[in-house]
């Protein structure tokens, strides 16, 4: 990050820790502005385990001039509820911890449901990882919107204030937006559909784009070239993402250049990642399957102020019009969700078109990998193919093709493959119906 970190010590006198860092103005305002004044005084239940996480959740809302009841369980949570609803003064929101001992997050929820007066209540739900089921699960429950750990102010606000209907989408990203300068911008992605969806959103808005396929090309390309902002696979051949970045830090900081962002990309979501990310040398992290807004959030966040590429503003979300029109279509929910997919490519259809067709070369070439993996005993090469699948097809919202690749990955991670034939081939069925989908909607 450019700073520089020191020690002082005396024998029986201690320590003192220093360090030294640069810190760029924020690129979207605070949340510090007026409150909408319908939030003013309305109940919310937080209901966590640890008394750190309710603290945390209760200095936010208390200074959006919300009133929050903390309870550290179901059981307290279940009595709040019931009681709130005989004095007439039912929870408007309720925030629940997707891990607590007795019950978990989701099937509290799915009690609450049941109670008369909270079967339409908003409810949010914060989680530690990723679970492959939870988004279903979610879905399911009608909870509106599943926070990840450690949840950040603004997403948290923003999850309140849409799921009350507070603030509009549009008003809400007109509030943020913000122009980002001209920016040269490498790719380091060995997926053929991530690769596709990236440059095509990226170069649309006008910025340039370099790409590597692996990690030590993009440790080659940064040291013959000057970027404005690196988006770094963390999953790839010959070199991850990790090695990567800490090898680019090295680089600067034998050269005394200054620190490019880094920002990681990955499709895992796992309790530590971010962390591990950091550690590496990265700046921030970036969920995948890639989404336009995201994207382009993560790109303005990491903006330099003075950027070398050339380029224009990031529109914010006109492009999503598209995408919501999309919804009126016939979707085959978990085997293909067109206005999923819409959305994720900022509601261009000739993105989707060209991602389509990525997907298709990218998976002659996985399939036949995985089918010769799995009797040769490869478990690294079963993890990373069944990996790059589950980040693509998620990227067509396809639900039950997703989880099966995620299983798989799992498998080969652990390296005991007794349970990949049968994994692979609901995969393939997942595949084959997701196929049919893709083809039906890119021919009709």
């Amino acid at each position: 990050m450019g700073g520089r970190i020191w020690v002082t010590s005396e024998l029986d006198q201690g320590s003192k820790f220093h360090f030294t860092v640069d810190f760029g103005l924020r690129s979207v305002p605070s949340l510090e502005s007026p409150v909408p004044a319908k939030l003013h005084d309305l109940p919310v239940l937080v209901v966590a385990d640890h008394d750190i996480n309710r603290r945390i959740f209760a200095d936010m809302l208390t200074g959006w001039h919300l009133r929050p009841k903390l309870v550290n369980g179901p059981g307290p949570a279940l009595d709040a509820l019931t009681s709130a609803v005989q004095t007439k003064e039912p929870f408007r929101v309720i925030l629940l911890d997707a891990t607590m001992p007795e019950m978990s997050g989701f099937e509290l929820a799915g009690s609450i449901r049941q109670m008369p007066g909270y079967r339409e209540t908003p409810m949010l739900i914060s989680s530690s990882a990723s679970l492959p089921d939870q988004f279903s699960q979610a879905e399911q429950l009608g909870i509106d919107r599943c926070l990840s750990k450690p949840v950040k102010q603004a997403d948290l606000f923003e999850a309140i204030t849409q799921a009350l209907g507070v603030m509009d989408l549009e008003d809400t990203d007109a509030a943020v937006e913000e122009s980002t300068a001209p920016l040269r911008i490498l790719l380091a992605e060995d997926g053929l559909v991530n690769q596709r969806v990236a440059i095509d959103l990226i170069e649309q808005d006008g910025h340039e784009v370099v790409l590597a396929e692996d990690g030590e090309k993009a440790v080659d390309r940064c040291q013959g070239s000057t970027f404005d902002l690196i988006l770094m696979d963390i999953h790839m051949p010959e070199m991850d993402g990790y090695e990567a970045a800490f090898r680019i830090r090295e680089w600067e900081q034998e050269h005394d250049l200054g620190s490019t962002p880094i920002v990681a990309l990955t499709a895992n979501a796992m309790k530590g990642d971010r962390e591990k990310c950091l550690a590496a040398g990265m700046n921030d992290y970036l969920a995948k399957p890639i989404r336009a807004e995201e994207l382009f959030a993560v790109v303005r966040r990491n903006a330099p102020p003075t950027p070398v590429g050339p380029g224009k503003v990031f529109p914010t979300a006109a492009a999503t019009e598209t995408a919501t029109a999309a919804a009126v279509f016939d979707s085959t929910e978990r085997t293909f969700d067109l206005a999923t997919a819409l959305t994720n490519v900022g509601g261009s259809e000739d993105i989707l078109l060209s991602m389509i067709d990525c997907y298709f070369e990218e998976r002659d070439g996985l399939v036949p990998d995985i089918e010769k993996a799995i009797p040769d005993g490869d478990a690294a090469t079963v993890e990373r193919a069944a990996h790059t699948i589950k980040s693509s097809v998620g990227t067509f919202g396809a639900e039950a093709a997703r989880v099966a690749a995620y299983e798989l990955e799992k498998t080969g991670k652990s390296g005991d493959l007794a349970a990949a034939p049968d994994q692979f081939r609901e995969l393939l069925q997942n595949m084959k119906e997701l196929e049919a989908a893709l083809r039906k909607h890119r021919d009709g």
